[in-house]
C-alpha cells in the first residue's frame, strides 16, 4: 500500500512540474504559442485559451532591455483578439521598487495603487 501511494505521489509531482518546466519561449514572428509562456528567467505568463501567433517582437537595448511582443488570435481569417506584452529581458534584483520621485506614489491618499 505504501509503495502504491508513493507511485501516485511521484506521478502527481511529475505531471505538475511538467507544465511549469516546459513553458514556451517567444522566439520570432510567425511562431504559434499557447498556454504557459516564458518571458525571461524570472517571469512566466498563462495566455488566454487558444493558439496565438507572434506578429512582432521588438527589443530595445540599453537599461534593462525591454521587449515588446504583439500576438494575435484569428478565427475564419479575421482577427479575434490582440495581446501586447512588454517585459524587461534583465529584470533588476529589486523588482518594482518605490523611489523618492516615483510617479506611482499614492497621490492624495487615493488608495488607487
Amino acid at each position: 500500500m505504501k509503495y502504491f501511494i508513493f507511485k501516485i505521489f511521484i506521478v502527481c509531482v511529475f505531471l505538475f512540474s511538467f507544465q511549469t518546466a516546459h513553458a514556451q519561449k517567444i522566439k520570432h514572428p510567425g511562431q504559434e504559442v499557447s498556454g504557459l509562456v516564458n518571458l525571461n528567467y524570472m517571469s512566466k505568463i498563462n495566455l488566454p485559451a487558444g493558439k496565438w501567433e507572434v506578429v512582432s517582437k521588438n527589443k530595445v537595448n540599453g537599461g534593462s532591455g525591454w521587449v515588446d511582443v504583439s500576438l494575435i488570435q484569428t478565427e475564419a481569417n479575421k482577427i479575434k483578439a490582440i495581446a501586447i506584452i512588454q517585459y524587461p529581458t534583465k529584470p533588476s534584483g529589486n523588482g518594482w521598487y518605490k523611489s523618492s520621485d516615483d510617479i506611482c506614489d499614492d497621490y492624495s491618499s487615493q488608495k488607487s495603487n
